[in-house]
């Protein structure tokens, strides 16, 4: 990659610059400070460095501190996005920007505040294969963000193009993530169909719909009835279907942009939702603590089992389960993720079983791993149930041997401990 360091010649006195807004008090030239909370909306540019990696907060203030003279690359990635302010070109998608002194930047001529610098829509991403493959013969890509001729890589995905399944995906879990912003909810996008060119119609959306699954269910286990005694599709209550388990979660991502970026179909399997809900969605949050009260960097991977989750039919025989009858989008048996700290080796492996808590009668036997939960403090023995999830904690070692995982490489001198 080719770094392209930028430097911002101050050839006019700042009196005689046009301002954006008429300041209050003179400039003192002290430090600029970006509060996330106040200064950053939906639609605010990417901020990068000249190095192209993304301005990250203080993990205990929440605020990105840049020094008078402190270069910034501003962004507007996407096809179609454009800085809203007037002075700025619209086919212009970054501009460089110094830091003058508290809100206020150097940027094209004109000194302006850096909560008025927007841009039309939040900035977006794009998926891309890279060319490789991973984990044996499937497919690799990457989710990042692409203007003028950088593409910057958010994100990882291995995934089976034939069957259309998400192997696993691979991100790096900071510190700053305590300071992850909340103004939107985002949601996986209708049109997506990135990767799955072998699926009828390219369109993963549809088939997540509560009544879909429930045709596609009947088919498979034989009668209304029995998917009944498996799946609710209740607007009121709490609904019992197969939702879309993110792989890379949004919630590890600080910026509006990038939370949206983990919303394509790629990076999601079919998981049944108290399973989402509850001790899945209970291991994220453990991991970004872990990450926050450590003051430490995770890397990450996340994936799915190959065999598939299945159900009893009518006649209490096994049926696997794929979200299209013909053996597309497979639902998978387990969820896994490996969490690894690379600046002192160590990790640690979850396993996450994708079946439902509906056992009468019972046709899940936990497979009898050595699982460390209870003593590593992941998780304590009254969390691990059929309704919460069953849940198996492994050191990566014996982790990589019960599932043949190909793709994690690193040397684990030791075992994460949750404490």
């Amino acid at each position: 990659m080719v770094v392209v360091v930028v430097v911002v010649c101050f050839v006019t006195k700042f009196k005689d610059l046009k301002l954006h807004h008429s300041p209050t008090k003179d400039l003192n030239y002290s430090d600029c400070v970006i509060r996330l909370d106040q200064d950053i909306s939906i639609k605010s540019p990417m901020m990068m460095d000249e190095n192209f990696q993304f301005l990250m907060p203080d993990a205990a203030s929440g605020n990105i501190t840049m020094v008078p003279g402190q270069t910034v690359l501003f962004v507007c990635a996407g096809d179609g996005n454009y800085f809203t302010e007037e002075r700025i070109p619209r086919s212009t998608q970054h501009v460089n920007g110094s830091c003058v002194s508290g809100k206020t930047f150097y940027i094209s001529g004109f000194l302006i505040l850096v909560y008025d610098l927007t841009c039309s829509r939040t900035p977006s991403s794009t998926p891309r294969k890279t060319g490789e493959t991973c984990n044996g013969d499937y497919t690799a890509a990457e989710i990042g963000f692409n203007f003028g001729n950088t593409s910057v890589k958010l994100y990882s995905i291995c995934f089976d193009e034939d069957k259309c399944r998400s192997v696993y995906s691979k991100h790096i879990l900071t510190p700053e993530v305590a300071n992850r912003q909340f103004k939107t909810s985002f949601a996986f996008r209708s049109t997506d169909g990135f990767l799955y060119e072998s699926l009828p119609g390219r369109r993963p959306y549809n088939l997540y719909t509560c009544k879909t699954e429930r045709d596609n269910l009947e088919s498979v286990l034989g009668s209304a009835e029995k998917v009944t005694s498996y799946m609710n599709c209740s607007t009121t209550g709490s609904p019992t279907q197969l939702s879309r388990g993110h792989l890379t979660p949004n919630g590890d991502f600080i910026y509006p942009y990038q939370q949206n970026a983990t919303y394509y179909h790629a990076n999601a399997a079919p998981q049944w939702q108290f399973c989402n809900n509850r001790n899945w969605k209970s291991l994220e949050e453990r991991c970004r603590n872990y990450a926050r009260n450590n003051k430490i960097v995770l890397t990450i991977y996340t994936g799915t089992s190959g065999q598939n989750s299945y159900l009893l039919d009518d006649n209490n025989n096994k049926q696997v389960l794929f979200l299209l009858p013909g053996q597309k989008i497979p639902v998978p048996l387990y969820y896994f993720k490996i969490v690894y700290n690379p600046s002192k080796k160590f990790g640690i492996a979850f396993i996450l079983y994708n079946v439902h808590y509906n056992q009468s009668p019972q046709f899940f036997e936990i497979p009898e791993y050595d699982s460390i939960c209870k003593e590593t403090g992941w998780f304590s023995d009254d969390e691990i149930n059929f309704n919460k999830g069953i849940i198996q904690c492994l050191t990566i070692s014996e982790f990589l041997s019960v599932t043949g995982f190909k793709d994690f490489k690193d040397e684990v001198l030791d075992t994460i401990k949750y404490y």
